[in-house]
């Protein structure tokens, strides 16, 4: 008998050390992403965990309800500042319309300083829409102290430490199934309340529920050890002001410059202006007083006069930077971006200024260049020779230049009081669609690096192409 019962003993022993245990009596860490701003809720399950004893944790964006203790993880929500990723970093974005303009991580590391100061709850999560994931911008939100970042675009979860761990995050289909570690209940978007939900899955004795900076490390297995490729990201706009907003942003910092980052009341001021982004697609006529006015005060800071931009209608008309303007010494000449086929440039040469266009449009037949050598409101004349478009009275030429494709001619007109006159008639060289003319420097007098250019390329009877912006629906513009 004693025998039987040994060998028992030992088949028991044996089953117990090669034999799986049944992951239905195992206990599997998982986390919770809740967001919801229903009071009443919130209370309902913590009074449920403390009514039943349970042990369970949770993550929580919230707007009503801030936890004060480390039973519930806090999570900060930077959904109001993610649409302006695009104007932080232009380049990882599908909008053609930014293209041209560098990124700046130098500001939005200050951008992001202050509003953990100002704004976090000193979360160790935080939320995020149109997140580009790229190593240098994480970084900026490990400085910050966070472990983790959902972006709600992309359905995953980024850690922010030395490995850049991606966790893909799910919902609900069935609370009996529960496969991966990292759960969304999203209340607030979906207008529910998954209380009943919580309850049934956090009785669970199969599953321990934890926060999320809990749950994360290391050892779990994840799909990457890098920040995955990514293709250009789509952003939805609520309206076409959101994006010209980008744009007038993208605007006033590249002509700021390096002023953004040494000082602080400009990134103040800066912050003052992205807080209006929320409201952008109402019909608020005062919007465009208070952008204004925070606008002359970051250009008084930088020691800078206002741009002439900010009285047109920018948030209706784009500020699309379709060239990009380059100055050297004797040189001065416009790259395309985007939507153009024309390269412009000016070389001054010993005596006289080389004039040179590159082009790739089809019936192309006249090029017309007016010269405005003083910014002065009507100081200059602004017709547009031969057509109905007028010039902004602001950049009147005292030059223009009109060149017959056909002919080869070059034509010169100076502005008089009323009235231009041909002055004078020059030769032209075309080769490999770029053509070429010059112009005595003692009939152009100034510093033409200093001039505004307006450039339209003609058919037989439209403006096919150019360099220049239409401002309040009628009058052209240098593109600066």
């Amino acid at each position: 008998m004693k025998i039987i019962l040994f060998k028992k003993y030992i088949l028991l022993l044996l089953w117990l050390i090669f034999v799986p245990i049944n992951p239905a009596y195992s206990t599997e860490k998982k986390a919770i992403i809740w967001i919801t701003d229903n009071i009443t809720d919130i209370n309902e399950i913590i009074e449920f965990k403390e009514r039943n004893n349970l042990d369970f944790s949770f993550s929580l964006l919230s707007s009503v309800y801030i936890s004060t203790n480390n039973e519930i993880e806090n999570i900060d929500d930077f959904k109001l500042y993610s649409k302006l990723f695009p104007f932080f970093f232009p380049d990882e974005f599908n909008i053609s319309e930014i293209k041209g303009y560098e990124k700046n991580l130098v500001l939005f590391s200050l951008i992001f300083d202050f509003y953990h100061i100002n704004v976090s709850t000193r979360s160790q999560g935080i939320i995020t829409e149109f997140l580009p994931f790229k190593a240098e911008i994480i970084e900026i939100f490990n400085k910050n102290n966070y472990l983790w970042i959902y972006d709600k675009i992309h359905r995953k979860v980024i850690t922010t430490g030395k490995d850049k761990n991606i966790f893909d995050v799910e919902t609900f289909i069935s609370t009996e199934i529960i496969r991966g570690p990292i759960f969304l209940i999203n209340d607030r978007d979906n207008k529910t309340s998954s209380v009943s939900i919580l309850k049934e899955i956090f009785e669970r004795k199969d599953l321990k529920f934890v926060k999320l900076s809990e749950l994360i490390n290391p050892d779990i297995s994840r799909s990457s050890d890098t920040i995955i490729e990514q293709n250009k990201i789509e952003i939805n706009f609520n309206c076409e002001k959101e994006k010209n907003y980008i744009l007038y942003l993208l605007k006033i910092s590249e002509e700021i410059g390096q002023a953004i980052s040494e000082n602080n009341d400009i990134i103040n001021l800066f912050h003052q202006l992205f807080d209006y982004y929320q409201d952008i697609c109402n019909d608020n006529e005062t919007i465009y007083d208070d952008i204004r006015r925070i606008t002359k005060d970051i250009y008084k800071i930088a020691n800078l006069s206002p741009p002439d931009f900010i009285y047109y209608d920018f948030l209706s008309e784009p500020l699309i930077k379709k060239h990009k303007k380059l100055k050297k010494d004797n040189l001065i000449s416009f790259t395309p971006v985007i939507e153009s086929s024309l390269y412009f440039e000016i070389n001054k040469e010993e005596k006289s200024y080389k004039f040179k266009v590159s082009f790739s449009t089809e019936n192309l037949k006249e090029l017309q260049i007016y010269i405005d050598i003083n910014k002065r409101i009507n100081a200059g004349l602004d017709n547009i020779i031969g057509r109905n478009e007028k010039i902004d009275p602001l950049y009147g030429w005292e030059y223009a230049i009109l060149v017959d494709l056909k002919r080869k001619d070059v034509f010169f007109y100076e502005a008089k009081t009323r009235e231009y006159i041909k002055k004078a008639k020059y030769s032209l060289k075309i080769e490999d669609n770029a053509i070429t003319f010059s112009i005595p420097e003692d009939i152009m007098k100034g510093n033409f690096i200093n001039w505004n250019y307006i450039l339209l390329a003609l058919s037989e009877r439209d403006i096919i192409d150019g360099i220049y912006k239409i401002v309040n629906q009628k009058f052209l513009i240098p593109e600066d």
